[in-house]
């Protein structure tokens, strides 16, 4: 929820983040908007972390689809739904499955069942080592992967891209591309006032528009939501009483208070941290003002620090080439592979003795991450090199093909 301190909030385009395993203090969720009522949630968990894990098939990234005020009777649009990294796919799951469909089709959590025979006849499981992103089989999850990251309430692309997702001692490290910020134009959420002000300097009529430094979200135990949310600014503090909110109308006021114009160019994440009562005085005594003093002089039950942090953006420089998949393979394989620009591109695969012998011209692409589907049409079985040609030359990798 809205209020949870181990939930980090992530807008723009990062490279190496980095996520422990859930279960431990350092552990984080990250959240990315889609739009009012959905999500994805990511989180990292591990078969050799805590005690309650142990018994996972895997461990890896696990990437939540979220979507609010739905129900888990539609199989292709539940409330909660695990992005299984194995693929959906119309006819079974998978490895049997060969109708591959992002959209209408299900993943082999879908095509569960307790009957031995429906188990074996569509591939179906409570759960295996192929539905995380264990960063060796799989790397990534976007616009072209299956499965993939488009809206299941429109169907629409939702730009986000999950790639480069690798091990690195016990972390999951992976590089990320999302909307700036979500658009608020297209959806509705109320205008909050100020309730306030409490000034350095007393008398002082002339407040100019100021960058805001820190919220906090307040509970007074009237219920379970955030009752009050505190603006924080150089010379002054601002109050808007938000009880009536609910977390995602929350959540627009924030970004509402911290993205300004020119934050469309930075990179950010939204941090939450639950803070003492002593800790939220100290940062807020030079202004003269008492907690107690917002609300009849009731002492807060909880609070919640808001920060902003900015990144510079660091787009990767070269062409990043993945191993193709599967590998060996019969038929087709698919390959990704990232941009670090717009640019021509081609998918060039050379034999043995350095002849190319297949090239698949792509045109021109965006930035981000793109998948070819490579058919074994005219190719004997045997070793091939393949590489992706654009304004840079990636390096160049292996496959097998077996007839």
């Amino acid at each position: 929820g809205i209020n949870n301190s181990n939930l980090i909030d992530v807008y723009g385009i990062h490279r190496g983040v980095r996520i422990s395993d859930v279960g431990y203090e350092s552990g984080k969720v990250y959240r990315i908007w889609v739009n009012s009522r959905e999500y994805f949630l990511l989180e990292h968990r591990r078969s050799d972390g805590l005690y309650c894990d142990r018994q996972i098939p895997k461990s890896g990234l696990l990437i939540w689809h979220i979507l609010e005020n739905y129900t888990n009777n539609l199989e292709n649009r539940k409330t909660c739904d695990l992005e299984c990294a194995d693929g959906r796919y119309n006819d079974a799951g998978y490895p049997i499955g060969e109708t591959e469909d992002t959209e209408e089709g299900g993943d082999n959590l879908d095509y569960w069942s307790h009957s031995e025979w429906y188990t074996a006849k569509y591939g179906g499981n409570l759960g295996d080592a192929t539905d995380v992103y264990d960063g060796g089989q799989f790397t990534s999850f976007g616009i072209n992967t299956n499965p993939s990251s488009e809206s299941k309430i429109n169907n629409e692309s939702t730009n986000v891209e999950i790639f480069n997702i690798h091990r690195e001692g016990h972390d999951i490290v992976f590089d990320v591309n999302t909307p700036p910020f979500t658009d608020w134009s297209k959806e509705k959420y109320p205008l909050i006032g100020t309730a306030f002000h409490r000034f350095n300097i007393v008398g002082s009529s002339d407040i100019s528009v100021q960058k805001v430094n820190a919220l906090y979200l307040i509970n007074y135990g009237h219920g379970r939501n955030t009752d009050v949310l505190v603006s924080l600014y150089d010379d002054s503090l601002t109050m808007d009483n938000i009880e009536e909110l609910n977390y995602f109308e929350v959540q627009k006021v924030i970004e509402k208070k911290f993205f300004t114009d020119d934050s469309m160019n930075h990179n950010l994440k939204i941090i939450r941290e639950n803070i003492t009562l002593n800790s939220f005085e100290n940062e807020i005594k030079d202004l003269g003002v008492f907690p107690p003093e917002f609300v009849s002089g009731t002492a807060p039950n909880w609070i919640q620090k808001v920060t902003l942090i900015s990144e510079e953006q660091s787009l990767p420089v070269a062409i990043k080439l993945n191993q193709n998949y599967p590998n060996p393979f019969n038929s087709h394989t698919s390959i990704t592979y990232n941009l670090p620009y717009y640019g021509p591109v081609a998918l060039e695969v050379f034999n043995v003795l350095g002849q190319k012998v297949k090239t698949i011209d792509r045109g021109f692409e965006n930035a981000g991450t793109h998948v070819i589907h490579l058919k074994a049409d005219g190719l004997s079985s045997g070793i091939y090199f393949y590489r992706i040609r654009g304004n840079k030359i990636s390096q160049t990798k292996k496959l097998l093909l077996i007839r």
